[in-house]
């Protein structure tokens, strides 16, 4: 089973607001980072435990989130900019999630 994995930085959870969390001027965005990546790898593990084989994770946060040194081993990670629709997702892929989109 293939899945893409689509993240944002807005809507995961503990992050309160944009100023303080989602921009890299922002005095806790290194936390941001460390929660949305956390959170990515606690549903990869899930997607694992339920079967996927291949696991593409999007960085789809404007200043870009996910900490490529903390996500897990078995998901290849999409990033950087400009990203142009529809980001990598073809029909290859068995199923889509989103996490933090806002």
């Amino acid at each position: 089973m293939k899945i893409y994995l689509m993240t944002d930085l807005e809507g995961v959870a503990g992050i309160i607001n944009f100023d303080d969390y989602c921009s890299p001027k922002g005095r806790y965005y290194e936390i941001a980072r460390k929660l949305i990546t956390e959170e990515t790898n606690a549903a990869i593990e899930g997607l694992i435990e339920a079967g996927a084989e291949e696991i593409l994770v999007v960085d789809g946060h404007g200043y870009e989130a996910i900490n490529p040194l903390l996500l897990h081993p078995s998901a290849k990670l999409l990033a950087g900019r400009p990203l142009e629709y529809p980001l990598g997702c073809n029909e290859e892929f068995d199923a889509a999630i989103m996490i933090g989109q806002h």
